[in-house]
């Protein structure tokens, strides 16, 4: 079973539909993903009649997604008001052009430090995200300067220092950096 990926909304709402074997994938800034988890307030809430489907419209502040609720996780819905802080985990879903994620399980939150924990635990993965980058970049050209780096990436000369620090690449002359092979 894959983790669900700790995500900014903005990322599924932006991210490219990827059709593969075993459903569809979105492409984000951070590779392509299937489930995600989510946190945001509850901004609209939905219930059918016959109580077989539901949603809710969550904002994270980056923006804002139909997250829905199906038979066995109804009585969870009704649980949930607007303006409540929700964290939820679930599968990417396109319907009618519409991107949504199918929710498998939800939490209310009580503990607004919750959501600053969040953004940065985002934060410090979109981080290392960008050094993974970096190196890839710079091992497929066998050197880059770092002029190239900072035109690609915007935190481009923190990347490289963070790289070096950590021995994944050397200065052979001022300026051009290479792989440790």
């Amino acid at each position: 079973m894959e983790p669900a990926i700790k995500i900014p909304i903005k990322f599924v709402v932006d991210g490219k539909i990827v059709e593969e074997e075993g459903g569809i994938r979105i492409q984000t800034p951070v590779g392509k993903i299937r489930k995600v988890r989510v946190m945001g307030r509850v901004v609209a809430k939905f219930v059918n009649e016959d109580e077989t489907y539901g949603s809710i419209v969550l904002d994270d502040e980056t923006e804002t997604i139909r997250v829905k609720f199906f038979r066995e996780m109804i009585e969870k819905l009704k649980k949930i008001q607007p303006g409540d802080l929700v964290d939820v985990v679930g599968r990417i879903s396109v319907y009618q052009e519409e991107k949504s994620i199918v929710c498998d399980c939800c939490a209310i939150l009580h503990d607004m430090n919750w959501e600053l924990l969040r953004k940065l635990e985002i934060l410090e993965n979109l981080k290392g995200n960008r050094e993974k980058e970096v190196l890839e970049y710079i091992r497929k050209k066998g050197k880059a300067e770092l002029s190239e780096i900072m035109a690609r990436w915007e935190n481009g000369k923190e990347v490289i220092e963070k790289l070096k620090e950590m021995g994944e690449i050397y200065e052979p002359e001022p300026g051009v950096f290479k792989p440790v092979e």
